[in-house]
């Protein structure tokens, strides 16, 4: 191995996983497929984190090392064309038999103007993927519509294959290799920049990794375009908020955090939401600070009251009520204890009892009102009488109403009385506040909706309700149910001091200076409500966002830029010179030596070297273009072109569209050579309305001692255009044109013996006619050695007329009279003496007479000239 493949090996190693990966497969398997590619993408993936199926790093990145000694040789292809047909919707052409190409190395389509040239030339471009192909039109004045296709047989590494091409599925890659010159292509190698198309294995191995990058990245760009955005449209009135810049920026970069901060919400928010939208639209602001005070002031008075009933019925208020219970229940007993010494002689029982104290009590009321107005109770005088029963009361009565007043008015009875009054009093004042339906009423004043405030109020108020029952059945505080919380305190304390913010809110709204700020947190509220209402969308957005960067950062992998660089570097070595040398000889070989072009390298993008042809050394800045005639234009655009392909390894056809185009007669002599030139190692087509490159690449051929071309016609019949055909005698070698005349000849005899002399005369006069024109081509091109011809200006005398010395007698006689004998068919006969068309005999005699005669002339060895001493030197 070089030291240069060393330091390539090395610089690989420095490239990413993936590429070094798609080198080995290029140097061991000269090409990447659709497989390759994919795996590729997903090794190039993982490098960046992303992994298939969950795989891990260790098993999702090759780590093998380039090793360019694996290379595997390049197969040279070769291709032959053999045929095209079935066209179907190209232009004009509506050809009833296919064009063949024969499997000669060089072939010849000649046709004139309008004959069907250009659309066979931009077939093979599109189908070949060749640079500015041209528009590929139907017929213009058809109707008619289908897919534009047609068909190539070629011979590919000596198989023979059937290929169907369609424009709409582009360029057939058995085809790529095919090499186009015509106008279009001329353009190209003087107007703009172009690259090399030869090149050695470590540039081909660039540009196959400049393509694979290209390949990957667009399979990385196609899944980022996969998951286009379904991020929600924010409404337009609110994207200026805050909320609405920070989603207007979504990036790969928002955290986890920051998306949970702006995507929340919550009934404060809500509550502030709803009470800004109020303010807003409050007409009379003064008057709804007025009316939420007054509301202030019902939260603050049911949190007094509740405060003062929760106090009230607190452990401490409790305690006092037990402590009153106890001395009512003391001074009960004790009054109870004196009274059953009073009236221990009563007659009754229960005297002394609470009933009873009740019926005294009323019977005293009774007397000291009504009965006994102006005496005191119990009246004891002579005529007295009981207050009850209205009887007449004796002396026993008497002194019993005495000592049963007496112990009612006693200490003890009335400190019973009092305490017993004043644990009444004092459970009395441990109620005031409403319960059920009540205190419904008064929680729905105060607009208090929230289900869970007003049942912490019911709960607050039945609680102690509950508690102040179980004081008439308990003796103690630690008996009783345990005290509510004050938490409903809380709420309503806090309900208070929101009113007064309210109402201190609208006091400045009142003057109007506070309605920009509300207006903007409005707005920002509502962004963020419509941010909470959309996290879910935000967050699959964000998840999006941040695969997507992944993405790019696995198609920076794929960046050229260092392949660029790379292959420049080595191009300086092995292919610009190399290129600049061959232009340089394919002009010398042209004969166009003297046109003062140069080619010179411009520049290295995305793996590839750019080169252009230039003026050599001119005074002025002009391009090329400007300067050069069209003859110059073409052959220095012929040389380029040939410098470009003709190194290639692989043996594909040239095809040439009128390569003389504009030359002078000493251009095309040197391009017909250089065509002959080139069919020797591959298959060269041309097509052609040229007559006279017919005759150079003949004289050609036969100088270099090649193979005579083959040459096919293009017919424009009524049916459309190139259709294929024998060439007429005009576009033959005489050679070529009588063997023609003697194929035809063989049809005339069959005819005349199958269907008679009338048929026969019909081809025989043809035959006839076209065997003339050959005795003319024969005078031109043989006799008279083309020294002057009828498709030429020129006369042309280089190693020619030394020939005119072989002409003899004879050869004078023998056209005299094979001209006249068949002249004579050209010309109308007379009714009286008409002239019969020869035999078939006569005339095969004739042909293979003149056939014989060509060998003999051109093998004659020229006459000896003896100059005499009077003959001029």
């Amino acid at each position: 191995m070089t030291s240069s493949q060393n330091d390539l090996e090395r610089w690989f190693g420095e490239r990413p996983a993936w590429m070094r990966e798609a080198a080995r497969r290029l140097i061991q398997n000269c090409r990447l497929d659709d497989d390759d590619i994919r795996q590729l993408v997903q090794i190039c993936k993982a490098e960046v984190g992303i992994y298939e199926n969950g795989g891990q790093r260790t098993n999702s990145i090759p780590t093998a090392p380039v090793r360019l000694s694996f290379q595997v040789a390049s197969r040279k292809n070769s291709l032959r064309l053999l045929s095209v047909f079935d066209m179907r919707g190209i232009n004009a052409l509506a050809p009833r038999k296919p064009l063949m190409f024969d499997s000669g190395p060089l072939v010849i389509v000649y046709g004139l103007n309008a004959s069907g040239k250009s659309g066979y030339i931009r077939v093979l471009k599109h189908a070949s993927g060749q640079r500015k192909p041209g528009p590929l039109h139907a017929d213009v004045f058809s109707v008619a519509k289908g897919e534009q296709s047609c068909k190539f047989s070629c011979e590919i590494d000596g198989v023979t294959r059937e290929l169907h091409w369609s424009f709409s599925k582009g360029p057939l890659d058995e085809l790529h290799g095919l090499q186009v010159f015509d106008s279009n292509g001329a353009s190209i190698y003087i107007n703009e920049e172009n690259e090399a198309a030869y090149e050695p294995f470590e540039l081909t191995l660039f540009t196959q990794l400049t393509e694979a990058c290209g390949r990957v990245s667009a399979a990385l760009d196609t899944e980022i375009l996969g998951k286009p955005s379904r991020k929600p449209a924010m409404p337009p009135a609110l994207v200026t908020t805050q909320s609405g810049i920070w989603y207007g920026k979504l990036s790969h970069l928002a955290t986890q955090t920051e998306i949970t901060e702006r995507c929340q919400w919550s009934d404060e928010l809500e509550a502030e939401l709803l009470s800004l939208n109020q303010r807003l639209i409050e007409a009379n602001p003064s008057g709804k600070a007025r009316d939420f005070r007054k509301l202030k002031e019902r939260f603050l008075n049911l949190h007094r009251d509740l405060a003062e009933w929760g106090e009230k019925l607190s452990d401490r208020g409790c305690s006092i009520y037990f402590d009153a219970l106890r001395d009512s229940r003391a001074k009960k007993r004790a009054a109870d204890n004196d009274a059953k010494i009073v009236f221990a002689n009563a007659p009754l029982v229960g005297v002394g009892s609470e009933t009873w104290k009740l019926l005294w009590q009323q019977a005293r009321a009774y007397s000291e009102k009504f009965a006994y107005k102006d005496t005191a109770f119990p009246n004891t005088e002579t005529d007295a009488r009981c207050v009850l029963c209205q009887q007449p009361l004796g002396v026993d009565a008497k002194q019993r109403l005495i000592s049963f007043e007496s112990f009612v008015k006693s200490g003890l009875e009335a400190d019973a009385t009092i305490a017993t009054s004043n644990l009444e009093q004092l459970y009395e004042n441990l109620g005031g506040v409403a319960t059920g339906d009540t205190l419904d009423l008064r929680i729905d004043t105060l607009g208090l909706t929230n289900e869970s405030e007003r049942n912490a109020v019911r709960s607050y108020c039945r609680s102690l309700e509950e508690r102040r029952a179980a004081l008439l059945t308990t003796d103690e505080t630690p008996q009783l149910p345990p005290a509510p919380s004050d938490h409903v305190l809380v709420i309503l304390k806090d309900r208070a001091g929101q009113l007064e913010a309210q109402a201190a809110s609208l006091d400045q709204d009142a003057s109007g200076q506070n309605r920009p700020i509300m207006e903007n947190t409005r707005d920002e509220l509502v962004a963020k409500k419509w941010l909470s209402q959309q996290r879910t969308g935000v967050q699959q957005e964000t998840d999006r966002l941040k695969f997507a960067h992944r993405l790019r950062e696995a198609q920076h992998l794929t960046n050229t830029q260092q392949l660029s660089l790379k292959k420049s570097s080595l191009t300086e070595k092995l292919i610009t010179n190399a290129f600049i040398k061959r232009f340089q000889s394919e002009l010398e070989r042209l004969g166009a030596g003297r046109i003062k072009v140069k080619l010179m390298k411009t520049r290295a993008e995305r793996g590839h070297v750019f080169h252009e042809i230039r003026l050599q050394d001119p005074v002025r800045p002009v391009q090329a273009f400007d300067v050069l005639s069209e003859g110059e234009f073409r052959i220095v655009s012929l040389a380029a072109f040939l410098a470009d392909v003709e190194i290639r390894g692989d043996r594909y056809p040239f095809v040439f569209d009128d390569p003389i185009s504009s030359l002078d007669h000493i251009f095309e002599e040197a391009t017909a050579e250089r065509l002959v030139e080139l069919s020797k190692t591959r298959q060269v087509i041309v097509f052609t309305h040229r007559l006279s490159l017919l005759e150079y690449i003949e004289s050609a051929a036969k100088r270099a001692g090649a193979r005579s071309p083959t040459v096919t016609s293009l017919r424009r019949e009524h049916w459309g255009l190139g259709e294929p055909d024998d060439p007429s005698v005009n576009e033959m070698s005489p050679e070529g044109a009588l063997d023609q005349l003697l194929k035809r000849l063989g049809e005339a005899r069959a005819t005349l013996e199958q269907f008679g002399q009338a048929k026969y005369e019909e081809l025989a006069k043809g035959i006839c006619g076209d065997f003339r024109i050959v005795f003319e081509r024969i005078i031109e091109k043989i006799l008279l050695s083309g020294v002057i011809t009828r498709h030429s200006r020129e006369v042309h005398t280089k190693n020619k007329l030394k020939d005119l010395a072989k002409i003899t007698i004879d050869d004078c006689t023998l056209f005299d009279d094979l001209m006249t004998k068949y002249s004579v068919y050209e010309h109308s006969q007379p009714e009286e003496t008409p002239i019969s068309l020869p035999h078939p005999d006569e005339i095969e005699t004739d042909l293979n007479g003149i056939k014989g005669w060509i060998l003999t002339f051109k093998r004659r060895p020229l006459a000896q000239l003896v100059i005499s001493e009077s003959t001029p030197a």
